[in-house]
């Protein structure tokens, strides 16, 4: 959400700068040239801070089938990724956070938990309602990090989950136990999108 009010200066700055030279003109004794130049300012702010923020890895085409099939219904599906390996089998699991018309709600889109082996690619997890930036907590529950996912909207307050692993998954809900919110820092494998 942060980064959609943020992203209003910089649409308005590319759109002025569209027309052609601005006359220098004064509404209610500002000076527009100094309300824009203030404006630019904040522009290379949100475009430093947006640099900064880590680029995900590119999924396996072979996930990226699995994420098309199961999301098949629907017309458009995008996704970010990142990999991090979940249970120290020396294997990276991926994260995927599926986005698209109708696949997302008021309260987020899904996360899915994949892993792969010699059989192939499989859904480990799959979490309801979750919003970016996603990763992993340094605590591990029956041998598997704990989830670090961003919950809020639909009516509940901004926050960062923990999920735990239970026994062959992941919670799939992380606003309801065993998931609970923490102010603990995290590992972020899938950040905000840089929107560029």
């Amino acid at each position: 959400m942060k980064h959609i009010l943020l992203l209003s200066p910089l649409a308005a700055l590319i759109l002025a700068g569209c027309g052609g030279p601005t006359p220098q003109v004064e509404k209610d004794g500002e000076d527009i040239a100094a309300v824009e130049a203030a404006t630019e300012a904040e522009v290379a702010n949100i475009e430093s801070e947006i640099e900064a923020v880590p680029v995900e890895a590119t999924l396996p085409g072979i996930m990226a089938d699995l994420i098309t099939a199961d999301y098949s219904e629907f017309e458009t599906v995008r996704y970010e990724a990142g990999n991090i390996d979940l249970n120290a089998d020396g294997v990276d699991e991926w994260l995927v956070y599926v986005m698209g018309p109708g696949i997302c709600g008021s309260g987020g889109c899904p996360l899915k938990v994949l892993g792969q082996n010699d059989d192939g690619v499989f859904t480990i997890a799959t979490l309801s309602v979750t919003q970016m930036p996603v990763g992993v907590f340094d605590s591990q529950t029956e041998g598997w990090r704990d989830l670090a996912v961003t919950v809020g909207g639909g009516g509940m307050e901004y926050g960062v989950a923990r999920v735990p692993y239970s026994g062959d998954s992941y919670a799939s809900n992380p606003t309801v136990a065993p998931a609970e919110l923490t102010e603990e820092s995290f590992t972020t494998v899938i950040a905000l999108p840089s929107f560029e």
